[in-house]
């Protein structure tokens, strides 16, 4: 009698659909087979893969450098020969490096100057650095390409506020030895100029027309926000390690099989020719 009351209460409170879910969740054989199957496969292509970090970057940064028309940059190559050349005439001395207020020469000073003005532009610094305001760069004719390979960056950086931009010209090749010949010293390849150089204000006139500001598009926010932070988008991308020792492997096997082939034919050419040699001494001395 209790028995029969206990199962016909466990009846009346039975929520429906559970048991049929519980025969549901029983995985049959197949299916327990295929998805032991398939994590073996995920975890032996786990095994394989790894990694690579690459920064997220919208723009493109192959060359920024400004576009000078080749006859624009040798009339900015002769101005500059023509009115800056006699301030350095006028300081010739064996014994001392030739020194023109508003101009410096060399890949370190100007280098220098340049971060120093970044700095006091940004607000990080403050002392009473001359502003460079164009910079002359003998591009092809300075090696290796990657040390001048970061002016574009540094002279944006190194500008006071969008409306008053450093200039990077690239001139012609073989100006180098011109500047070096105008300025005293030997393998000069860049010059940096002040704007307060009032003898050669024609110079600058000519620039500001005919030669483009750095377009570095990323960089445009350093002129409203210079400190702050923005953090760098980094992707991570999928690769599979030993593709590439398998194509090597499989082109060894190939290469292997051609030349044991090869070598099986040349093998048989030379028992036929031994085979036709013997036949033929076999007639002639038949005969």
């Amino acid at each position: 009698m209790n028995s029969i009351i206990t199962r016909a209460l466990v009846k009346q409170f039975t929520i429906p659909g559970v048991e049929e879910g519980r025969e549901n969740m029983a995985p049959s054989k197949s299916t327990a087979k295929d998805a032991h199957g398939t994590s073996l496969k995920a975890r032996n292509a786990r095994k394989n893969q790894n990694f690579r970090m690459l920064l997220d970057n919208p723009f493109t940064q192959s060359n920024i450098w400004p576009f000078v028309e080749p006859q624009v940059s040798t009339d900015i190559l002769d101005l500059f020969e023509a009115l800056v050349g006699p301030l350095f005439k006028s300081q010739v001395d064996g014994n001392k490096r030739p020194f023109v207020k508003g101009v410096n020469y060399g890949f370190n000073s100007t280098v220098e100057v340049l971060e120093r003005q970044a700095a006091n532009n940004r607000g990080r610094r403050k002392d009473s650095v001359d502003q460079l305001k164009y910079i002359l760069v003998c591009k092809y004719d300075i090696t290796p390409q990657l040390l001048i390979t970061m002016f574009p960056v540094l002279c944006f950086t190194a500008s006071k506020s969008p409306d008053n931009r450093v200039k990077l010209v690239q001139l012609p090749r073989g100006s180098m030895s011109r500047l070096s010949q105008v300025i005293g010293v030997p393998k000069t390849g860049i010059v940096g100029l002040s704007s307060n150089l009032k003898e050669a204000q024609a110079l600058f006139d000519l620039i500001e027309r005919r030669v483009s500001n750095i377009d570095a598009p990323w960089l445009n926010q350093i002129f409203e926000n210079p400190n702050m932070f923005y953090q760098p988008k980094v992707k991570q991308i999928v690769t599979v390690r030993g593709d590439k020792k398998q194509k090597r492997k499989q082109t060894r096997e190939m290469d292997t099989e051609a030349n044991e082939a090869n070598g099986n034919g040349s093998k048989r050419k030379k028992r036929k020719q031994m085979k036709e040699t013997e036949a033929n001494e076999g007639n002639q001395n038949m005969g």
